[in-house]
């Protein structure tokens, strides 16, 4: 088990550039004639940066989305959190595949489904992640601990995003949560939103806000 968790930490690190004693990592893309996103077959579609609390993310996040034909990998980090997700496309309406990263300093992976309907104005999202130890405590360890359990449906028009998510996190009680998000195009290539919701467990207000570069 040892052995795979360096392996784990390993690949996370060397990938993502992640280190996983201070939770910093830099992401560092060299574009050049012979070595390049277009050379690779990916495109940088967008890059984001948020701030506030979501039912995902906490402080100041950023993001990054990347696609080749029916793949889509998505980078994000904040203080406390460095994940990368794959996603694979067979049909349009739905994607899914792995996901792992650093939570608090503690490596975790999950798969995640995810369906996109009636031309991507109804969303779903499913994901369910164990981690090497316990986050709160901020360590790694042999054994694997169920870390989250995360279900959304979203509705979606002219803009407007209303969901509906339930999230387990550890042995905590589920939390209900509610959310609503207007995005405004300022023009052909950024992008800003505002958000808010409501966690009805914990009885906390959340909003959020941001902007996207998109390419």
């Amino acid at each position: 088990m040892k052995k795979l968790v360096f392996i784990y930490q390993f690949i996370l690190v060397s990938i993502l550039g992640i280190n996983a004693q201070d939770s910093t990592f830099y992401l560092v893309v060299k574009l050049s004639e012979k070595d390049s996103l277009d050379n690779l077959n990916w495109n940088l579609n967008s890059i984001t940066f948020c701030t506030g609390e979501t039912p995902l993310t906490s402080g100041n996040t950023f993001s990054g989305v990347f696609s080749k034909q029916k793949s889509t990998i998505l980078v994000d980090y904040n203080a406390t959190l460095g994940e990368l997700i794959y996603l694979y496309s067979p049909i349009k309406q739905m994607s899914f595949g792995p996901s792992g990263g650093f939570v608090k300093n503690t490596p975790w992976f999950a798969p995640i489904l995810t369906f996109s309907l009636f031309k991507g104005m109804f969303k779903t999202l499913h994901w369910v992640g164990w981690s090497f130890g316990d986050p709160e405590e901020k360590g790694t360890s042999e054994e694997i601990l169920f870390c989250f359990s995360y279900h959304q449906i979203s509705l979606l028009y002219a803009g407007f995003e209303c969901s509906y998510a339930n999230n387990v996190y550890q042995k905590n009680n589920p939390e209900d949560i509610l959310c609503m998000k207007k995005t405004f195009e300022l023009n052909n290539q950024f992008s800003t939103f505002f958000g808010t919701g409501y966690m009805f467990n914990t009885e906390k207000f959340l909003w959020s806000t941001g902007i996207s570069f998109n390419l």
